[in-house]
């Protein structure tokens, strides 16, 4: 999830270190080459590569599994790169977004390695969003081996499917609101309980939110709740994020 500082984040359920990647690092390429890096960054450190981080520039870079993707295939005269080592080769070769998508062109993304695949199935899938230090945000995915450029605009980002799908199923609940429900007036009758139907507790605006963990349901869950709780007072710090993702004020 992003918010107004221009980063992302996630949270991270497996084993993980953070470590210091420093300028000229040695990175391989799966066309059997390496690319060194330009800039130094810190990243969350997985499966022996970077999955999320920020290089010295402000540019943050973060991995999301996407199993549906489908990536290029390596191509002679073209540099590849390894779609587990996107991150490092974001963070250690661009200042901004922009450099980013102008390079996309130059360079092919192959799924791999393979070694790593048969160790955790799925770890080579992945799309991400990338965010500088302008506030300029981007969804990057491969999709029937085409890259797939999303002007981020809500700044929510999870898993599988494709992202148009979690944008347009943001329309499955319009109904959705901040507000305390209306008064039904003329609509209510009196009985032997009292006037029905009335609000009897708190949370009706909020009535159908997805509470499961599938892809699907966090995605309209942050973006439902990142809508109605920075309207009228934007998180300022990381403690009040966590309060949005989690639901629980930290001590």
């Amino acid at each position: 999830m992003e918010f107004e500082a221009h980063l992302a984040g996630q949270s991270l359920s497996q084993m993980w270190t953070v470590n210091v990647h420093p300028r000229d690092e040695i990175v391989q390429r799966a066309d059997g080459g390496f690319f060194k890096n330009l800039y130094g960054w810190v990243g969350i450190d997985l499966l022996n590569t970077t999955s999320e981080g920020m290089n010295e520039h402000g540019l943050t870079a973060s991995a999301q599994t996407f199993r549906g993707s489908q990536y290029q295939s390596q191509e002679q005269g073209y540099k590849a790169v390894y779609s587990l080592n996107m991150v490092p080769w974001l963070l250690g070769n661009f200042k901004s977004v922009d450099e980013v998508v102008a390079a996309l062109g130059d360079v092919r993304i192959v799924q791999g390695p393979e070694s790593f695949e048969k160790l955790s199935p799925g770890s080579t899938h992945n799309h991400w969003t990338i965010v500088d230090k302008d506030g300029r945000r981007i969804i990057l995915e491969y999709v029937k081996g085409l890259p797939q450029v999303h002007n981020d605009t809500v700044g929510i980002f999870t898993n599988d499917p494709v992202y148009d799908f979690h944008l347009q199923n943001v329309n499955q609940y319009a109904f959705l609101s901040d507000q305390w429900p209306s008064d039904l007036g003329e609509f209510t009758a009196q009985t032997e309980v009292g006037t029905v139907p009335q609000v009897v507790g708190h949370g009706f605006n909020l009535r159908g939110l997805p509470g499961d963990y599938s892809p699907a349901s966090r995605f309209i869950r942050m973006f439902y709740l990142k809508q109605f709780s920075t309207r009228s007072a934007p998180p300022a710090d990381e403690t009040a994020a966590i309060e949005i993702v989690t639901g629980i004020n930290p001590p």
